[in-house]
């Protein structure tokens, strides 16, 4: 955690690696269930040496990134009749982050994490601060209270809007609309050296917190 923001187009770069852990994730059919910032490790290592980055990960690319941990409370769908439904009180110690359905009472399966997902999204944004929902009247659609001018505000309109109203069949071309975004000459080539920056500032901090 700090309370400096960090660049739009590493939370960019960050954005893209959680979906596409989480849907392999959901493609299998399995649901994370404690989805955090904790859940991911980061892989920088000698990021200087790389190619700009590219949605193909050549050039070294697969090798960098964001690894899933904290799997040991992960719920294997298909171990389960299809007529099982998923609830869980959302007040409950278990629970990391209540997503909207959990908070309404009703069942949920991959809306756990994808709402989760926001959350550390939200929170990379805006220095820590979790993502609070709001309802357009008349039961409309579920937008982020928080608003604030980005470079990409509409990249980010597009993504909180298919988080938060359950578009699950949206997050492939969402995620394509971000990997165009970020394989721009201008963003690609410049994410290298603000990852490098991340990477450092990350490392001092660990260092200084050490007991």
């Amino acid at each position: 955690k700090t309370q400096k923001p960090l660049e739009e187009n590493v939370v960019l770069y960050f954005t893209i690696e959680m979906l596409y852990v989480i849907s392999s994730l959901h493609n299998s059919r399995m649901i994370h269930g404690r989805l955090s910032p904790k859940s991911f490790h980061l892989a920088l290592h000698q990021i200087t040496e790389l190619p700009p980055w590219n949605r193909s990960h050549k050039g070294g690319w697969a090798e960098r990134g964001l690894i899933l941990s904290e799997l040991h409370d992960a719920i294997d769908i298909d171990m389960y009749s299809d007529r099982v439904q998923f609830r869980c009180d959302p007040d409950s110690k278990r629970v990391t982050v209540p997503c909207l359905e959990m908070k309404a009472g009703k069942p949920f399966t991959f809306q756990l994490d994808t709402y989760a997902l926001g959350d550390i999204v939200h929170r990379l944004l805006y220095v820590g601060e979790n993502l609070k929902p709001i309802r357009q009247a008349c039961g409309g659609a579920w937008k982020r209270s928080t608003r604030a001018s980005f470079k990409r505000s509409k990249v980010w309109d597009e993504f909180f809007d298919i988080i938060l109203n359950e578009k699950e069949a949206s997050l492939e071309s969402l995620l394509g609309h971000l990997e165009d975004t970020l394989e721009k000459p201008q963003s690609a080539d410049k994410l290298r050296l603000q990852l490098v920056n991340v990477s450092a500032e990350l490392h001092a901090f660990s260092q200084s917190n050490k007991v």
